[in-house]
Parts: C-alpha cells; structure tokens; sequence
C-alpha cells in the first residue's frame, strides 16, 4: 500500500468583522389644511367659506443605526486518510503521536553482574500510538548516550504501522556499551519520522549498579602497628554467578608502598602479588607479613597502596594508612614519664612532647589507650588490664594527650584520687576542653582547681570562685564517697543547714586548668599539679614550642632542681633565641618559668641540693638575669628576684661577674637595649643594677680578661653614661 502525507501547515480562517448600523430615515410630508366655514343663505342660516390648506409639517427625525454583526468561526485542521480510490479512511484533528514506554537491558555474557566497558543488549523496546491517526510503518528510533554509555548501530525502524492508542513491542535487539565509571549509564531512545521530532520528552533508562565481579571486602583504611613483624589480611570477593581467576579472567592483588618511603619491609620468601581463584559468591583472604623499621618514630604515618587486579586491569585501590605506635614498656628509671595517648594524637603534637622530655633527660612510657583499648579498665567493661601503667606510674609524672572531653570518662575517678594522694603526683591534660566538660568532671573528684587564663597571659592566676551549684555537687560528691568508702578517703566533712565546710584534706595538690575553668580555691603544694592545655590535639595545628613552654610552667614545680636547671639552659628557652616579637603573650610564659627558677635559687624556696653543680647553679642565674634584663621594664613580673639574682652575681660566693660567658652575654643585651631603655637602669629601684655595671667596670681594669664581643655592641649609643664608662673598662 503505498502511502504518501500531504503536511500542509493550514488552518482555519478567521470569522469575518461585524458590520456597521444603516443611516436614519427621511422626515415625513406636512399634514393637509382644514375645510373652510359656510356662510348664511337665504334661510338665514350662516356659512363659512373653506380656509386654505395648511403648511406641510416638519421632516421626522433620522433612524437609529443598525446592530453590529457577530464575528465568523476560526477554521480548524481535519488530517484525513485516503485511499487510492480517492475514499477518505481516516479522520481526525489529531495526528500520529509516538512514544517509548519500555525497554530492557542485560550483559551479553550475563554473569549477574553488569561492568565497566561491557557489551550490553538492549531488547523489549516497546513504542505506542498516543495520536488518532495510525502512525504509518517506517518510524526510526535513535539511541544517544547521556552518561558512561556508548551506541553506535544504525537507528532502528519499525516495519509495521501502529494504529491510534495501539502499541508494538519490537524483536529487533541493538547493543551497546557500558562506559568505564561504575556506578550508573544513561542513554535515552528518540522516535523520528520522515524527519520529524515530535512533542514530548525523550525515553530515558538508567542502568544501575555498575560494578566488577570481584571486590575487596569492606576493610578499615588506617591501622596501629607496633615495631616489628606484622601481618595484614585483605578478603576478596567473588560477587558474580561465574568463577573469576584463570584464563580470560586472570585475578590478583598486588601491595606497594608509598613512593620513595622504604619503611615497610616484605620478606623475600613471600610473593607480593598473590593469584586468585574464586567460585561464584565465594570470598577469600590474602595475607601478607611485613616487618616494621625499628627507625621509624613513634606515631609517624606510613601508607601502603593495594590493587586488586582482573584480567590485567587495576578496578580497585586501596591505600591504608598506618601509624606506628609503641607498646606499654615499664619505666626505665624512677623519674621516667608516662606518656598517655591515642589514634586521635597528630605526630607534632608528640614530636613537641618527645623534644621536650628529651630535652631534660626523662625517659618516658606509652599507654596507647587505642591500641590497649582503654586506659583504666578494658573498653566499657570492669575488667583492668593485666599489664597496666598504673603499677607503675601511680602518684608519678604523667602528661595524657586526649582529643575529646569524653575521654577523662575513660580515668576511674578513684584511680584519679589514688594518684594525686602521693606527694610529687602530676598529672598533665593537654586538650581541646571547657568549663563544662573537663574541669566539672574534674571538680567531682575532688580536686582543688588551678586556672591559667588563655585569652589574657597578664592576668596569669586568675581566680574565678565556682557558683553555688558546682560547690554543691562538690561537696555532695565527697559527701557520697565518703560514706561509701571511708578508709579510702583522707578527709572529713562537716555539713550545717546552709553551709557545706571541708574541714580536712589529707593531701594538697592543685589542678591547673589552662583555658576556660572555674578554680577552687584550697590548700595547694607546689609538689603535686594537674594541668590544662586548652588546644585540639587532633588537628593539623597541633601544640608548638610555645603551647609547651606554657605548659612547663606548671611542670618547673614538680622537676627536681637539678632537671629545672637544665631545662633553664635548654636553647629553645634561651632570650636569644626569643625570635617572636617581644609582646605581652611571648614574654610571660617564659618570664614565668625563668622566674620558678630563680625562686629555688634566690632562697624563695628551700635551697638547691648540695649536689647541685655550680656551674649549673651559675648558668641558670645568668640566664635568669639576662632574661629579665631584656624584657621591657613593665614585664618585670618579680622584680625583687632580680634584685636578689644581682646581689648573688656581686656576692664572694660565686663571683658569677669574673666569669667570661656571663661577661660576654651581659654586655651583648646592654648593647641591644635602645635609649629609652636605659631608663631603666636610673630608676631607683634599679641600684643593683648600676651596681653590677660598676663593680663589672672596675673589675674589668684591673684583669687582662679579654672577651671576644659581637661587632653590634659598637652601635649602642656611646652618650649614655653607664654605658660609657663600660665600654672605656672593655676599651672598645
């Protein structure tokens, strides 16, 4: 049947305009006059003759106009079918309408699963006849791609016509593509006929779950090894219906490590790259041994990378991180230190801590609470840990690096009083932490507070009282302890209507908090401590020198003397090393602890031991008073021990001013001081000051002491007198 479409884009015309009102008729003729009278005739009777006739009336008024005629229908489009005989078959308003509703999809080698870059059938297309008018045979169908899919057939065409409403389910199969991302392909099917689009949306298919028949079980991607030989076991999976490995489906996992790190080692006995062999649904492991430097440091972070490989080509890599961690080891010695950490604790932030315990000569201990799983007792559980620091460092030095407050849960309260029963008992938090979290866990301790306010280094020991509730659940908490385990607890209570009193504690130790807090305010030793750092441990800024630095100033009290001087001498506290601008919030933290040290040895405190080298005892005085000495006057938060450290550099005891280093350093901070400086040292309360220059000068003439100076000592400003007659001494 042969079958042509006259398309002719008509339609109907617009009705015709409504026409206008006629114009209003003529007047009418005027009336006719009236009889004339008779007159009287013989009989005496009266006649009137006739009158004329009247004048003609007026012309009447115009007609109104006609009505406006009404508008003519819109003509409309009628497609009609016709046969050869000329008959009309098929009529409507209506055309032809086609549309896709249906298609399926499936792998051409169908193993259950559909993956990246594979050939894929796509049958079923089913097309419907949404228009009145039979869609003629010949309709071609395209396949464009959308998203990760490939189609490059020739379109297809429907041979058979499709009535109104009617629908056709094609056998025509096509192929196409997979692209090479798993996850999701798009593709969308367009009709076309004679070359015409029609009204309407594309079909549109999604194909879903894209993946490669094998995969590696879920596994964790970061790993705590301690030193030594280690093992790590990767599962594979086999999720399709037809086995993997062999011919045609060659399956493997290889392991490498980090470019250029050589920190993990593989035993030559051991093949890396491991062939598989799995049955449909089965999952197998692959183990490896590696042995972990033992130069690797504590904490550092190493990666290796895994690839699963089929059939030639990586489809999944894996990379692990691993962070090298220490085991529990007993103390060394009996000043060592217990470190307490965990998997949240950045590397800087235990490079810090390490250079510091280094620095002083302490040897220290790791309790890892991640790899140990927990710090007092196993995880949640009530079970203690069979090989615990707490045989060892209970009532000692520990410094516990924690990222969230929850983790002071993981501290039994009474291991915590146990702790701080000793006499030289300290403990160190460093932890990002406020007033709600970790000095209210503390408070029900019963541990007397300390604060150190962050924001303001002026106001170095704030006191800041705790309100009536906080007092309360203090006192109420001892209160409970007490009755349920008297023996335990060295203190007693005495309790009145609105007035709670501790009466006796059996130990005093003061608990620093650095950050936000609330203190109460209790008998405190300067022998036992716990300290705040308010800084989040966990992330990519950790603590620095000088986060530590305020941190020692707590720890200064609890070191025996002979430690506190060698940290005094440390270079990272040394004022030449002061790179920072000198203001308020550098200078403190280290004038604070130069200050702690000068106390012991000023007499503030009881006098160093007897077998406290001299030269140590010299170095950390000149080191005190240079400090001093370069800070702007208004920093000097204890002058009278400045005062007290001249008078042991003129004393005979020491003689600290015929020694060569101190001379030399002396002279380089006077030569760095600017005019306004020297004000300073004419002040009244500075006389041992002008002392010290005097007694320097005249010692200076009668020795052949030679002192090597820095050049820049010549630029101070020779019109100053002090500094005048001392330069005349030095000959310079």
């Amino acid at each position: 049947m042969l079958f042509m479409l006259v398309d002719s884009k008509t339609k109907g015309g617009i009705g015709g305009a409504s026409g206008t009102g006629g114009d209003g008729g003529r007047g009418g003729t005027g009336g006719w006059g009236g009889e004339m009278g008779s007159h009287e005739d013989s009989s005496n009777l009266s006649f009137f003759n006739r009158g004329p006739s009247g004048n003609e009336g007026h012309r009447g008024p115009r007609g109104n106009n006609g009505k406006t005629g009404t508008n003519g229908f819109d003509g409309y489009t009628v497609y009609n079918v016709v046969d050869s005989y000329g008959q009309i078959i098929e009529s409507n308003r209506m055309l032809y309408l086609p549309e896709v509703t249906y298609c399926e999809i499936r792998p051409v080698i169908d193993d259950g699963i559909i993956e990246p870059q594979e050939i894929v059938e796509i049958s079923q297309i089913t097309v419907k006849n949404s228009g009145k008018i039979t869609l003629p045979a010949g309709l071609m169908l395209y396949i464009t791609d959308t998203s990760n899919f490939e189609w490059n057939e020739e379109p297809i065409i429907i041979p058979a016509a499709i009535p109104p409403d009617g629908e056709v389910v094609l056998k025509q199969v096509t192929t196409g593509r997979i692209g090479p991302l798993v996850g999701k392909a798009r593709f969308a099917i367009t009709p076309q006929f004679m070359n015409r689009r029609f009204p309407g949306n594309p079909f549109r298919y999604t194909v879903n779950n894209i993946a490669y028949p094998v995969c590696f079980v879920e596994t964790s991607n970061f790993l705590r090894w301690t030193l030594g030989d280690q093992n790590i076991s990767l599962a594979v999976s086999n999720l399709s219906t037809m086995p993997c490995g062999g011919v045609g489906r060659e399956l493997n996992v290889s392991m490498q490590l980090c470019p250029g790190i050589s920190l993990l080692d593989v035993p030559g006995s051991f093949e890396p790259n491991s062939k598989l062999s799995l049955e449909p649904q089965q999952t197998s492991s692959v183990d490896y041994k590696l042995f972990v430097h033992p130069d690797i440091p504590f904490y550092e972070q190493v990666t290796i990378v895994v690839r699963l490989h089929l059939r030639n080509l990586v489809i999944e890599t894996l990379a692990i991180r691993i962070q090298i961690i220490s085991p529990y080891l007993p103390p060394l010695d009996e000043n060592s230190v217990l470190i307490i950490t965990g998997p949240h604790v950045h590397i800087n932030t235990f490079r810090v801590v390490d250079g510091f315990l280094k620095k002083v000569g302490y040897n220290y201990s790791i309790w890892d609470c991640g790899f140990n799983n927990g710090l007092s007792f196993m995880g949640q559980s009530i079970v203690r840990h069979e090989n615990t620091w707490m045989n060892h460092y209970l009532k000692k030095n520990i410094i516990w690096l924690t990222g969230a407050s929850t983790e002071l849960n993981l501290l039994d309260r009474n291991d915590l009083i146990e702790h701080f029963s000793g006499p030289n008992a300290s403990l160190f938090i460093v932890g990002n932490y406020n007033n709600e979290t970790a000095i209210n866990h503390i408070l029900t301790c019963g541990l007397p507070v300390k604060h150190l306010n962050e924001k303001d280094l002026s106001e170095w020991y704030t006191v800041k009282t705790p309100n009536e509730y906080y007092r309360n659940l203090f006192c109420n908490t001892i209160v409970k302890e007490y009755e349920n385990k008297e023996t335990e607890f060295r203190f007693k209570v005495n309790m009145t209507a609105n007035n709670i009193t501790l009466l006796e504690k059996g130990w005093t130790q003061s608990l620093y908090s650095y950050g936000t807090g609330v203190l109460l305010r209790s008998p405190i030793s300067i022998r036992s401590q716990f300290v705040f750092l308010s800084k989040d441990v966990s992330t990519a800024t950790p603590i620095d020198m000088n986060d530590m630095t305020t941190l020692l100033s707590g720890l200064v009290d609890i070191l025996p003397l002979t430690k506190k001087l060698q940290l005094l001498c440390c270079s990272s506290l040394q004022p030449s090393s002061l790179v920072l601008p000198r203001t308020e919030a550098n200078i403190l933290p280290q004038q604070s602890i130069i200050s702690s040290f000068l106390s012991y040895v000023v007499g503030d405190v009881p006098a160093p031991p007897p077998e406290t080298p001299d030269s140590l005892i010299l170095e950390t005085i000149s080191s005190s008073i240079l400090f001093h000495l370069s800070l702007e006057f208004k920093y000097s938060d204890q002058p009278h021990l400045l005062q007290k450290a001249i008078e042991i550099v003129l004393s005979q005891q020491y003689q600290l001013w015929r020694s060569p280093e101190f001379l030399a350093r002396f002279t380089q901070i006077l030569a760095a001081f600017k005019k306004e400086r020297w004000d300073y040292f004419v002040n009244p309360k500075s006389a041992s000051v002008l002392d010290l220059i005097s007694n320097l000068s005249k010692f200076l003439a009668t020795t052949d002491l030679k002192i090597e100076l820095d050049l820049s000592i010549k630029k101070a400003d020779p019109n100053i007198q002090p500094w005048t007659k001392l330069l005349t001494y030095l000959k310079i």
